[in-house]
């Protein structure tokens, strides 16, 4: 019994011992979590030390900040400036101690923006590391003033730049400073939180970018196919130019403005601008993109600065036909491969070396007109392989160097009339290809040395008409040229110093008069040795010092009445000078000086025979002592055509007067000389001409009808007196100002005129003229046919009404109803397709025939739309699926209103939605439909645990939430569930106690056997 006891205790005590040692297995089991979940909550809370035995070292920077850097081992913490007090609302930049590898500083705008900066550590390579840069606090991100990699840069983070691979701008931070992020070459990724509303000047460099994100809701940015552009997509702000080679990219329609540097660095191969896009920034690509071809469309109105400076690959520019108002700025294009370009009419600016050292260029061309353009210093200088310019109507400015240094520039050309073309200094040195150049209308100015030193030039071709203002050419402008004749055209208004100087081919000089109060300055054909006549026409006022000088093979040179100053040697070294006429110059500063006084020695030559208009010009020269035959012509000049020899006086003439030969006395007295003697002086002898009248007769009738044939005035008309010579008539117009100018023939054309008979002298009578009598040619009444069988249809209004060519209703074509049924009578107007010379006429009545409107019946739209079931928690578009249709209209889906909508599917219920639709003809139809909300269904499946072993756990939800407990509470006795733990420790007990009652029974019947 007492053996029974002792077994039946041990067996208890082991089971006993089971039972506790598999409950503080469990206990120990769930305390374990419940730390390690508090450890890792721990682990996420911000250091608020140093780490211990700190080596602290200090970089300071160009700028006098100092970034603290702290090693203690593996690890680095760093900030800007030295103080590592925590941050304060102070503007300037102080340092958060944050974890190990994180960097900090401020960066707000002003002492009220509380922004700043935080480097963190992407990866754990700390040779080489890379950072992601947080921009966050509240308010303005400050402006710099230059990229991060230049040395006078200010930006904090600029120790970084080649690191920096990330930046993250947080919520509150309201605007990217200038020039901010500029220099961050090694970006990948820009983050922009909802609260920017404002990107800075030159903020970001998108030469590494790949990605931008802008958060959901930001008022003022959004990404067009991972493009960053303004909210309402007008302005393209920055491209992710580090993605992969692109082959084309079309800025999409609607936008405005390109931002600077939008594509810097870009791989793009092909670039197009749509219609839409105004201005392109400053400096968009750089010289390392890819871009071969760029095209603009027609609302281009501005290039910026250096835009595609350098970018060798672009071959192929191409522009609308035309513009409007176009300025390419500054180095827009220099250096680039473009081959032929064609700009466009419309064109306003092309800026300094926009074209520069295009080296690939061979051909440009201007289209059609562009009013007003102006060509910066050097725009296409250096273009070594330019061969072919077209340059447009209207230009108004080439400045210095324009074309300078294109040797092979052989052919240059204007499309029509200048705008007061000013052509600069140096515009086309070095042009040496260049033979010949027309110039356009209008030009006002060749700057100086502007073709100097061309040698094969051998024709320029001045217009007949110059600028209202003139044309001055100025010093050396075409030099050392190798021309062979010259024809200047009237209103020169300044021949500079040497402007003609070394143009030793040179052989014909011929200059329209008159010349617009003109000055020739010295040395200005100086070396055109085989000029023998020069005719210095009038308007000329002045010779310069040496203006007409070192011309050793002019023969005959003429001077103007117009000429009133001389200066000393205004003609110089003239050594093979024979004839001086000086016939028209009545007086003359300067001319009248006594012999010897060296400072108004204003002939330095020794011609033969020297005219003179007067007895006071002959004894200024007399004074002189030229040894030259003097003739006084006394009023008297020559023709054009006059053969002026050495042997003898030529003959001049005088109007109204008969020349009776040169006489030696001044009285004209005696015989006339025959022979020609050195020192002599000789005057001309005059007889005045018999006395004639003309004038038009009392009943001559001027004004006529526009007939189409020239203005006549008949022999009856006018009375001669004198012999029957023969009469010619001159005629002017007045223009809208009220000023007469004359015209080369009779008129033809309607207008007012004015007339003025003329009788040409014979060698008895003297001329005559009469005044000028004015007339008018009258507009003439045009033929026409009056509009019949016009038709129209009740209700109808007069423009429904086609009139022929040339009518229009008098009455308001677009308000006034054709009438009632039956036949109706309006006025119509008449305007002959020639209103300059026939009159429009008012007035005109015509019939018109209305009939009865037809009937017509318009069928009413029709709207297709279905029932719907929906489930609690469904999107519902009121529009899909619904589409409508009219038999006169077709499809009107697009006009479909939704004018009643009840739809809630975050409750269930029967809820309805009506649509309404109108024709063109106003018919409008409603239908409405039901849409039947659902609840979800609620009932859980039960879990196969076989299957689904994970199934939900109401005892893990207990211990889930048990859990989150441990972590925020603190100072409290955690326990374990043993729920489960206690189930299997009792079936252990049960099947010990059931074993080792088992054992004894069989124990005890082994013995009683």
């Amino acid at each position: 019994m007492k053996q029974k006891r002792l077994k039946t205790a041990l067996a208890s005590l082991l089971v006993l011992s089971m039972f506790f040692s598999a409950h503080s297995i469990a206990f120990a089991a769930e305390s374990e979590d419940v730390t390690a979940s508090t450890e890792q909550t721990n682990d996420t809370t911000p250091s608020t030390s140093v780490p211990d035995k700190t080596d602290v070292t200090k970089e300071t920077d160009s700028t006098g900040n100092s970034d603290t850097i702290a090693n203690d081992g593996n690890e680095t913490t760093e900030s800007h400036n030295e103080s590592i007090t925590p941050a304060t609302d102070d503007a300037e930049s102080v340092v958060t101690p944050l974890t190990a590898n994180a960097i900090t500083g401020n960066c707000g705008a002003t002492e009220n923006d509380h922004v700043t900066w935080t480097l963190e550590q992407n990866n754990e390579d700390n040779n080489n590391p890379t950072y992601t840069l947080t921009i966050s606090g509240n308010g303005a991100i400050a402006d710099y003033t230059t990229n991060a990699g230049n040395a006078s840069a200010t930006q904090p983070w600029k120790s970084y730049k080649n690191d920096i691979t990330k930046i993250v701008i947080e919520n509150d931070v309201s605007r990217i400073g200038n020039f901010a992020f500029n220099g961050l070459t090694s970006v990948s990724s820009l983050s922009i939180s909802k609260s920017v509303t404002e990107i800075g000047t030159w903020s970001i460099d998108v030469s590494g970018i790949n990605e931008f994100q802008v958060e959901s809701g930001n008022p003022s940015f959004k990404l067009i196919d991972g493009v960053l552009f303004s909210a309402d997509g007008t302005t393209l702000i920055a491209y992710p130019c580090g993605k992969e080679e692109v082959a084309t990219y079309t800025v999409p329609d609607g936008t405005e403005t390109i931002s600077n540097g939008a594509f810097t660095g870009c791989k793009i191969k092909e670039l197009t601008f749509s219609d839409s896009v105004i201005n392109v920034g400053t400096w968009m690509f750089g010289s390392n993109s890819t871009i071969e071809a760029v095209h603009f469309g027609t609302g281009i109105q501005s290039i910026g600065q250096g835009v595609f400076n350098g970018t060798a690959s672009l071959k192929t520019v191409t522009f609308p036909e035309k513009v409007s108002d176009l300025s390419i700025s500054i180095q827009a294009f220099q250096g680039t491969g473009i081959t032929e370009l064609t700009l466009p009419s419309g064109v306003k600016e092309v800026g300094s070396q926009a074209f520069k050292n295009c080296k690939s260029l061979k051909t440009l061309n201007f289209l059609g007109s562009s009013a007003g353009l102006t060509m910066g210093a050097q725009t296409f200088q250096n273009n070594t392989s330019l061969k072919s310019v077209i340059l447009p109507e209207g230009i108004s400015g080439i400045a210095t160097q324009g074309f300078a240094t294109c040797p092979s520039l052989t052919e240059v050309s204007f499309r029509g009339s200048s705008n007061n073309l000013v052509i600069g200094g140096q515009a086309f040195s070095g042009c040496s290809g260049l033979s010949s150049i027309t110039l356009p209308e209008g030009i006002k100015e060749i700057g100086g040395s502007a073709f100097s030193g061309l040698s094969n030039l051998t024709e320029v071709n001045f217009p007949q008409t110059v600028s209202a203002e003139g044309l001055q050419i100025d010093n050396a402008a075409f030099s050392n040229t190798g021309l062979t004749s010259l024809s200047l055209p009237m209103n020169v208004t300044s021949l500079g110093a040497s402007c003609f100087n070394g143009c030793t081919q040179l052989s014909t000089i011929e200059w329209a008069a008159p010349a617009k109060n003109a000055t020739i300055n010295s040395y200005v054909f100086l070396g055109s040795n085989q000029v023998k006549r020069l005719v210095i026409p009038e308007g000329v006022v002045k010779l310069d010092s040496q203006a007409i000088g070192q011309m050793s093979g002019l023969k005959y040179i003429k001077l103007p009445s117009t000429l009133s100053t001389l200066n000393q040697f205004s003609l110089h070294v003239l050594r093979s000078l024979e004839v001086l006429d000086m016939s028209a110059v009545t007086t003359c500063e300067n001319f009248s000086k006594t012999a010897g006084t060296q400072e108004y020695q204003w002939l330095n030559a020794s011609p033969k025979i020297i005219y003179l208009s007067n007895t006071d010009m002959e004894k200024a020269v007399a004074n002189r002592k030229y040894n030259a035959s003097i003739a006084v012509v006394n009023g008297g000049t020559f023709p054009e055509d006059t053969d002026f020899t050495t042997d003898h006086l030529a003959t001049p003439t005088k109007a109204n007067y008969k020349f009776l030969g040169w006489y030696e006395n001044a009285d004209c007295t005696g015989t006339p000389a025959t022979t020609l003697k050195t020192n002599q002086t000789y005057y001309a002898g005059w007889e005045a001409k018999a006395a004639s009248t003309i004038s038009f007769n009392d009943n001559f009738v001027l004004n006529m009808t526009y007939n189409g044939s020239e203005y006549t005035v008949d022999t009856d008309n006018y009375t001669v007196t004198g012999d029957q010579r023969v009469v010619t008539f001159a005629y002017q117009i007045k223009n809208e100002n009220g000023e007469w100018t004359d015209i080369p023939s009779a008129p033809v054309s309607a207008g007012e005129y004015r007339v003025k008979a003329i009788v040409k002298a014979n060698d008895t009578y003297a001329s005559a003229e009469t005044d000028w009598k004015e007339f008018s040619i009258l507009k003439a009444d045009p033929t026409y046919e009056v509009p019949t069988g016009l038709t129209a249809m009740a209700g109808q209004v007069l423009k429904d009404v086609t009139l022929p060519n040339g009518f229009t209703w008098q009455d308001d074509a677009d308000t006034t109803s054709v009438g009632n049924a039956g036949t109706n009578t309006f006025k119509v107007t008449y305007t002959p397709e020639d209103t300059d010379n026939y009159n429009v006429v008012k007035d005109i009545e015509i019939t018109l025939t209305v009939s009865l409107k037809a009937e017509v019946i318009n069928a009413a739209p029709v709207i297709t739309a279905n029932d719907k079931t929906l489930t609690v928690g469904d999107t519902f578009d009121a529009k899909a699926d619904v589409t409508a249709k009219d038999a006169e209209d077709g499809d009107l889906t697009q006009k479909i209103e939704v004018i009643n909508n009840t739809v809630d599917t975050s409750k269930a219920g029967s809820y309805e939605v009506t649509y309404k639709v109108t024709d063109s003809q106003g018919a409008s139809v409603t239908k409405t439909i039901t849409v039947t909300v659902k609840a979800k269904d609620t009932l859980k499946p039960t879990p196969d645990r076989k299957n689904n072993p994970s199934g939900p756990s109401t005892d893990k939800n207990k211990n889930s939430k048990a859990s989150q407990t441990a972590k925020t509470t603190s100072n409290h006795v955690k326990t374990g569930d043993t729920t489960n733990v206690t189930f299997w420790v009792l079936l252990t007990f049960l099947s010990c106690g059931l074993f080792v009652l088992i054992i004894g029974t069989k124990k005890k019947n082994a013995i009683k056997k």
